[in-house]
């Protein structure tokens, strides 16, 4: 019962440090233990969570149909996993690099919670204007906006996780999205090779 309660406690106050760093609030990163259960949790988390960005990339999918629309799951999912674990294994010998590889757990912990205010981000400046009719210059600038965001948070939360300067915190976001290019690519690329053999 009381591991019940703890894990309850933990959720909530994961849950509030995320919205806090989400608005710029670096005491956000008090809610968050710097051990490796508390980085193991939150990985369930994100892994949980993973169907709620399978969920709005659907939303956003409204010229697709059928199979169109299970394939592009499919291929979301796959980038997803793979570049979120293909960066998690990078990160610790970059935290310690910086000298930071005594908070790695913590901004582990971090980086996943804030996957939740990015998800109520994208909806909220891409999917609403979509479901309401918006031109497509202002989808586009919507998108920019929230692209920018989300960049922004991460570099915001692993400067205030990791308790490091601001070109640091900018090098783990360009590795991320090195990463990330490059799953997509390696991704896509098997995609397209699998779909050319049929």
């Amino acid at each position: 019962m009381t591991e019940g309660l703890f894990q309850r406690i933990e959720m909530i106050g994961g849950f509030h440090g995320a919205m806090l760093l989400a608005r710029g609030r670096p005491e956000g990163v008090l809610f968050f233990a710097n051990s490796p259960a508390a980085a193991w949790r939150s990985c369930l988390l994100m892994l949980l969570g993973l169907p709620v960005g399978l969920l709005l990339h659907l939303l956003l999918a409204t010229s697709l149909s059928g199979s169109g629309i299970l394939i592009l799951l499919a291929v979301q999912c796959l980038r997803g996993v793979l570049g979120w674990a293909a960066f998690m294994v990078m990160s610790e010998p970059l935290a310690a690099m910086c000298g930071r590889g005594a908070l790695w757990p913590r901004f582990i912990a971090v980086r996943n919670w804030l996957f939740l205010p990015q998800c109520l981000a994208l909806y909220a400046l891409v999917s609403l204007p979509s479901l309401l009719g918006a031109s497509e210059i202002l989808l586009q600038a919507t998108g920019l906006v929230c692209w920018g965001y989300m960049i922004w948070m991460d570099w915001f939360g692993t400067r205030w996780s990791l308790q490091t300067t601001g070109p640091q915190a900018a090098a783990f976001v360009i590795a991320d999205l090195a990463v990330a290019t490059l799953v997509d690519n390696l991704v896509m690329g098997s995609f397209e090779r699998f779909i050319a053999g049929f």
